[in-house]
């Protein structure tokens, strides 16, 4: 699973199918914080 917004992979589709969303999450808050600390208006 790949979500080119914020230039995350995931080679781990049955833990994300079975709700694992852990890395998926960390990964969007990861790039909410650098959006904003570049000034980014989202």
């Amino acid at each position: 699973m790949t979500d080119h917004r914020i230039n995350y992979t995931s080679h781990d589709l049955a833990a994300v199918l079975n709700g694992d969303l852990s890395k998926l999450i960390e990964a969007f808050q990861l790039a909410s914080v650098e959006e904003q600390l570049s000034g980014g208006n989202g």
